[in-house]
């Protein structure tokens, strides 16, 4: 075999010797690059943060969690509505609202007569610990929450008015309220609806009208919180026997049946098989045809009770040898023998899911339509072996109060009334924002407090002297009166530049859209990624987190390379807490 020249071999290993080198120099300028890249967005993200006027940053954060919450608890309010079986209390006779009705398909939270009742409340608490909570509600939500929305609405006013004055200038007492006010008064708002009932008002009367409802609404507020929220005692359901003492509701048994002979089974005359065992809770029924307690329809006949055992049998023996007594025959019943005729038996009430035979039993000498038990209406409890007629435990049922044990919680007719007045007032604060603030040129400040009087005094001077009105010489109601007549409330303008060229649909969701479609598609792919290995739960948690991210970094962010690095700083920050979350759940559900 001929061996290789040794100058082949040199150009070989030189060959080899280059490709590495590539290589390498290939490996080494990315690594420069990447490196170079994530300085610059280490840098740039920086820069974006440093820049940023957190203040405002957290106030929309703030209003816009404040928004969530609202429309959120707007759509709850509407689920507990239409779904009030869901949430109210079948262990009691006792209602939200402090009334007595065993009947959960008859309570409505809509009643007029609990407008001012406590219908949604919640936990168990002594009176120190309820009146604590409701005095941090007054405060917090009552006092802080109308200064937090009277400050937003002032500077959605304010926005509004600046864009208004080009069209018109506004009076004096407008100018003050929307300039150098920051929150409302009565004097103010009747100000503000004079100049708009005498012409004077602004270039939109929808605007106009907002803003006036809506210094009503800050006015009111923390009456509203406090009045539709508080505190009220836990209840327990009582009825009146016919001794005149007060029974707990829960010893009042349905009867499933009543045996007229019963001495024919060594029992008592009209002897009352309740449907159940006392189970220490209330009787209540989801509608005319549930109980919701049957607990006897939840036991096989080996492990029942006396009670259901012997409900079992007579079920079992009205089934085949029907009801009133009718046959002239022989019978059994509980493995003894009846002599002739059968057991006369009877009912008040049988529900059709009730595990007692007889709602559907016709008698036989009324016709096949003749359903003589299937009439809720005829309901009957037995106590200390005593009938008692569902009339007479309606009207003599009560709710009386337990001692030292409250809970907290809200009128709910008033609640939605003023969630659904606070959804409107939100939703006219970011249409009036949106509408009358993006014409303003990006950086236009709008005047407050000193520049606000400067420009006030300078217009007040200008005007007062041309028409020789002179304020040193009169007094101030004198001065209000030849403002009022002479001056029909003044005229203030001053000159903010404004977007000629603006159109609002430019400004709509859809634009917004697209301009950052490809940040919103990071959301889903990064939630894509990380779906097929977690649970649900997770993947619930994380998309939360992302979300807020994505829009962090599009709000923050300046540059492609800051946002990208925000992203993935958001993206590592949601895969740990989603997962620790995920963790505690499964846990808990273990």
């Amino acid at each position: 075999m001929a061996s290789t020249p040794s100058s082949t071999v040199d150009f070989l290993k030189l060959l080899e010797t280059s490709a590495i080198e590539e290589k390498q120099t290939q490996s080494r300028n990315i690594r420069q690059r990447v490196s170079r890249q994530w300085a610059k967005a280490r840098r740039e993200a920086l820069l974006d943060l440093r820049s940023t006027r957190w203040s405002y940053l957290g106030l929309w954060a703030l209003f816009t969690c404040w928004t969530i919450v609202t429309f959120g608890s707007w759509m709850m309010l509407i689920i507990y509505s239409i779904s009030l079986t869901s949430f109210e209390d079948v262990s009691s006779a006792c209602r939200s609202d402090g009334s007595f009705n065993p009947f959960l398909y008859e309570y409505s939270v809509w009643t007029a007569s609990g407008y001012f009742e406590i219908s949604v409340g919640f936990g168990n608490y002594s009176f120190s610990e309820v009146k604590v909570i409701d005095i941090f509600w007054d405060i917090i939500i009552g006092r802080v929450g109308q200064a937090f929305m009277a400050f937003l609405s002032w500077r959605a006013f304010a926005d509004y008015v600046t864009t208004s004055m080009d069209a018109a200038p506004v009076t004096y007492s407008a100018f003050f309220t929307f300039f150098l006010q920051d929150e409302p008064s009565i004097i103010l708002n009747l100000r503000l609806m004079r100049d708009f009932f005498s012409g004077r008002g602004f270039n939109s009367r929808v605007a106009t009208l907002f803003m006036i409802g809506s210094m009503l609404f800050l006015l009111g507020w923390p009456t509203f919180a406090s009045a539709m929220a508080g505190y009220t005692t836990i209840n327990k359901a009582f009825v009146q026997d016919f001794n005149d003492s007060y029974v707990p509701f829960s010893e009042f048994q349905p009867i499933a049946y009543v045996i007229h002979d019963g001495w024919r089974v060594d029992l008592d005359g009209d002897y009352p098989v309740p449907l159940f065992s006392n189970a220490g809770v209330d009787f209540t029924m989801y509608s005319k045809d549930i109980y919701v307690y049957d607990t006897c329809s939840l036991h096989y006949p080996s492990s029942m009770d006396a009670t259901c055992s012997l409900q079992y049998a007579v079920s079992a023996y009205v089934s085949s040898y029907g009801f009133y007594g009718l046959q002239n025959t022989t019978s059994t019943s509980m493995n003894s023998t009846v002599p002739s005729p059968v057991l006369n038996v009877t009912a008040f009430y049988l529900s059709p899911t009730s595990s007692a035979f007889g709602s559907n039993w016709t008698d036989p000498r009324a016709g096949e339509r003749n359903r003589p038990f299937s009439d809720p209406s005829n309901m009957a409890f037995t106590y200390l072996n005593t009938t008692y007629n569902l009339t007479y435990v309606e009207e003599n049922g009560s709710c009386q109060p337990v001692r030292d044990q409250y809970k907290w919680g809200f009128s709910f007719m008033q609640v939605f009334l003023v969630i659904t007045l606070h959804t409107i007032w939100i939703a006219g604060t970011i249409w009036l924002k949106a509408r009358f603030q993006l014409p303003l040129k990006r950086g236009t400040e709008i005047p407050k407090c000193w520049r606000s009087i400067l420009i006030l005094a300078k217009a007040m001077n200008k005007e007062l002297n041309e028409n020789e009105i002179y304020p040193c010489d009169i007094t101030d109601r004198q001065l209000e009166s030849e403002i009022d007549n002479r001056l029909r409330g003044g005229s203030v303008s001053f000159y903010m530049p404004l977007e000629k060229h603006y159109d609002i649909p430019r400004y709509s969701f859809s634009e917004w859209f697209k301009e950052e479609k490809w940040w919103c598609l990071a959301l889903l792919t990064s939630a894509a990624l990380v779906y097929p290995a977690h649970r649900l739960f997770f993947l619930v948690a994380f998309f939360a987190i992302m979300a807020c991210g994505v829009a962090f970094a599009i709000g923050i962010g300046k540059t492609s390379r800051s946002r990208i690095l925000m992203i993935i700083c958001w993206f590592i920050v949601g895969i740990t807490v989603a997962s620790g979350l995920s963790s505690l759940y499964i846990v808990k559900t273990r």
